[in-house]
């Protein structure tokens, strides 16, 4: 990680908060509707935000919301080629925020 900070991994972020929605898993993965797929990524990035307090993990700086300074960053990524890692991690689907933290726009780099 950036700026000396210590490895993160899902067991090490503050409680989670889980969006229920039985086709989370399915829609990063289908030809589902893309404003369905929208919507529900808005309530992770809602829900990390809110869980990490409107600051980054890493550097504790705070959300400017019309800035744009933070983004809802996922731990293990969404693909489809990664579902059998994400499972053995104990997240429920790709939009469990078990699997999310709130970091700088700058060190979230994919």
């Amino acid at each position: 990680w950036p700026r000396g900070s210590p490895p993160l991994s899902p067991g090490s972020l503050p409680s989670q908060v889980e969006i229920h929605l039985s086709s989370a898993e399915s829609l990063s993965e289908s030809s589902h509707s893309s404003s369905l797929r929208g919507y529900v990524q808005t309530l992770f990035r809602s829900a990390v935000q809110e869980r990490d307090d409107f600051k980054c993990v890493l550097s504790r700086e705070a959300l400017r919301p019309k800035a744009g300074n933070l983004e809802a960053a996922h731990i293990i990524g969404v693909e489809r080629s990664l579902a059998d890692t994400r499972k053995a991690a104990g997240v429920l689907n790709s939009y469990d925020t078990a699997n999310g933290m709130l970091l700088e726009k700058s060190l979230h780099v994919a």
